[in-house]
């Protein structure tokens, strides 16, 4: 017995296997309630929140535990939370740079510019993304991901904890056409890491524009402007009309 180890550690404060010393007991029972929570002994849990007792749900990243009450259902109100910035200094310096030599390129040249979307906050991306997965692909409103600091409720739980589901489909619903969304939004984007910019741009076909190594490129289509663009860093995605990034993604 010189060399046994016992097959889980043993907390030093009641210097015992919690909760039987004299017995091994399978690895399930360290996520039960133990009398000592705060032991580094112990697996910690990691609980869904909004899910009922018992439920389980795919998790990613670290979740708390979040009571019922203080969730807020899905519903178009979650739409103007969590903005989409328009503002070039949301981006990553060197992009914000890059972008901010390309667009004066394009007004010197006598076009305009409107811009739609630079950064996205994570949490926008997670309520797009999921209002889509629900409304549009049938996932279940009872299996989605919580992320901290989004506290809203996606399966319309009741107080036993009955998920609605049509109504949560309906909210997702409402989410998506408020969102004016045409696809699903990913969870990590050139937005999301402000590597990215939407931008309309009008007015500069007919006309020159000079790249950054100051050569007039004449624009017969907007599609000229794709290699005037990369010459300053800001490379057209060109299945996506708007969309503008540090490397085409």
């Amino acid at each position: 017995m010189a060399n046994f180890r016992h097959p889980w550690p043993i907390n030093p404060r009641i210097m015992s296997s919690w909760p039987n010393a004299n017995a091994f007991s399978p690895y399930p029972v360290w996520n039960t309630p133990s009398p000592v929570w705060d032991s580094p002994f112990i697996a910690p849990v990691r609980f869904v929140a909004g899910m009922p007792a018992g439920s389980t749900a795919n998790i990613s990243g670290t979740v708390t535990s979040v009571p019922h009450a203080a969730l807020e259902a899905s519903g178009a109100q979650w739409v103007g939370r969590y903005p989409t910035s328009t503002s070039l200094g949301d981006l990553t310096p060197a992009f914000s740079k890059a972008v901010t030599s390309f667009i004066a390129a394009i007004e010197a040249a006598g076009g305009s510019v409107t811009i739609s979307a630079t950064y996205r906050p994570p949490e926008r991306a997670y309520l797009m993304h999921y209002a889509w997965a629900i409304a549009k692909e049938g996932a279940s409103p009872t299996s989605i991901e919580a992320k901290a600091g989004v506290n809203i409720d996606w399966a319309h739980l009741d107080a036993k904890g009955k998920s609605d589901r049509k109504a949560a489909v309906r909210a997702a619903v409402a989410m998506v056409n408020g969102y004016g969304m045409a696809h699903s939004a990913v969870l990590v984007s050139r937005h999301t890491e402000k590597r990215a910019i939407d931008m309309t741009i009008s007015g500069i076909v007919g006309k020159s524009v000079n790249d950054a190594n100051g050569k007039a490129i004449a624009v017969k289509s907007l599609r000229d402007l794709n290699p005037v663009g990369k010459s300053y860093g800001v490379i057209k995605l060109v299945s996506d009309a708007p969309h503008w990034s540090d490397d085409g993604h």
